[in-house]
């Protein structure tokens, strides 16, 4: 489980079949986020975020512009850590 921390609050990052459609979706094959940017770590970390609320049946969102306006870029390293672990977790066989 991979977590950020935003305004002294911890958020857990979740990856699972619908995040990976989504992110299928905008860039058609996962090995392309690769090669992303910032706006692409923002997005998918709201992805992230917002389906483990999702999980756990929160009705609590956030935006990629409120994970951008908490993260400095001291920061943006942990961030993308937290999104790319939890996106090769996420792909990873569970049995």
């Amino acid at each position: 489980m991979h977590t950020i921390m935003l305004d002294d609050r911890e958020y857990i990052l979740r990856c699972d079949l619908n995040v990976i459609e989504k992110m299928n979706e905008k860039y058609g094959d996962i090995s392309e986020f690769k090669a992303c940017d910032i706006a692409d770590v923002k997005e998918a970390a709201a992805m992230m975020i917002n389906e483990h609320f999702y999980y756990t049946g929160s009705a609590e969102t956030v935006t990629p512009n409120y994970i951008g306006a908490r993260i400095n870029a001291g920061d943006y390293r942990k961030l993308c850590e937290a999104v790319f672990g939890t996106l090769n977790d996420g792909m990873k066989s569970k049995n």
